[in-house]
């Protein structure tokens, strides 16, 4: 699982009712299963994605010697197809409130942020600023920030770049980059942690700031199956007591957090 579920996630967990914790455990304790999808930088099968990262650093002090993947492309039936049929165990991050799964309690919250060309320094901070309808807007369809945007009526201003792909193929947080770069848009807004990574790599030609709206805040989690109260505390206690470790691998792929 990844940052780029957010946006299938918020459309789904609204009418999505809680499911009761049961009693049983199916987790096995010699190998964690991690239920994750090809999208760079959250997971890849190289392992350099910063959800890797932390599933290597879960798993060391669960002290489990082996991370295996299961791995699936993002969207709807996700959960279904791979938590939900004990293909795996663990999904990495998730919003809250997501009735398909039991949460962990939140171990980051990160906001969407804008991102444009470092000499321009433009003045914005909310989706509201006036000075946003002068300036061509890359962002994902399906996204809480192009709802709010065209409530606002800046529809005819934006540039449109497709929520899920086939990452092994095709990057749209790259993709914005190379818009941004070339001049095709004045201003990107994603979610951090799926380009902020990408943004370090222009540290002298990018600049990325936080949204100041509050709605665009969102906390994740990890996931286990419903009725896995065991390995959700074991994981719970592990995100609690190693949180500054766990930061500073997030904070090593630029991710923005909001503390």
């Amino acid at each position: 699982m990844n940052g780029l579920f957010l946006g299938i996630a918020l459309l789904l967990f609204a009418t999505l009712a809680n499911t009761k914790e049961k009693t049983f455990e199916v987790y096995d304790n010699k190998v964690l299963r991690v239920c994750s999808s090809r999208n760079l930088p959250f997971s890849t099968t190289n392992l350099s994605g910063f959800e890797n990262k932390i599933a290597t650093f879960i798993a060391k002090k669960l002290k489990i010697l082996r991370v295996e993947y299961t791995w699936h492309p993002l969207g709807v039936g996700f959960i279904r197809n791979t938590l939900n049929t004990n293909l795996c165990d663990l999904v990495l991050s998730t919003t809250l409130k997501n009735g398909l799964l039991l949460n962990t309690n939140p171990y980051y919250q990160s906001a969407y942020v804008f991102v444009y060309r470092q000499h321009e320094n433009l003045k914005i901070k909310h989706l509201s600023d006036k000075n946003l309808q002068y300036l061509r807007i890359g962002l994902s369809n399906n996204t809480p920030p192009l709802s709010v945007l065209l409530e606002s009526g800046f529809d005819y201003q934006l540039h449109y770049y497709p929520l899920l792909v086939d990452n092994r193929y095709y990057s749209v947080q790259q993709k914005m980059i190379d818009d941004l770069l070339a001049k095709k848009i004045d201003v990107a807004i994603a979610w951090g942690p799926s380009i902020g990574n990408n943004v370090q790599k222009y540290a002298n030609k990018l600049q990325m700031t936080k949204l100041k709206d509050k709605k665009m805040y969102f906390k994740i989690s990890m996931g286990v199956r419903n009725g896995e109260i065991e390995l959700k505390h074991r994981i719970n206690r592990i995100l609690r007591k190693h949180r500054t470790a766990i930061n500073a691998i997030l904070k090593s792929y630029n991710v923005p957090l909001v503390l």
